[in-house]
């Protein structure tokens, strides 16, 4: 288990390093690591487009990657707070929207 750590922790760290130096491969590796689990905490959370909504996250964490100092753990509570924020942001502009009611009957 500890090998286990030590390894994804390496490769965070070579993930981190490639993407804060504009490496497409650092991007992708940390989106295939940590995209399904913001996408599925979206999803518990109601999203209408939990993977849109996923992709909007680390859209604003790659903007500020450069400036990200931390491990796999703080990059992950900042991936969630960028959710959580996104999540909210999502239910405000529901809550702003018309609803809407299906018409029946027949027009002629």
């Amino acid at each position: 288990m500890g090998r286990d750590r030590s390894r994804h922790r390496s490769e965070f760290t070579r993930a981190l390093r490639a993407a804060q130096d504009g490496s497409p491969a650092g991007f992708e590796w940390l989106w295939h690591r940590f995209g399904r689990q913001v996408s599925a905490f979206a999803r518990l959370q109601g999203s209408e487009d939990p993977d849109g909504l996923a992709g909007l996250v680390f859209e604003a964490a790659f903007r500020r990657i450069g400036s990200f100092d931390g491990d796999s753990t703080a990059f992950v509570s900042q991936l969630f707070a960028i959710a959580r924020n996104k999540v909210i942001d999502e239910r405000r502009r529901r809550s702003r929207r018309p609803s809407t009611t299906a018409l029946t009957g027949r027009f002629d």
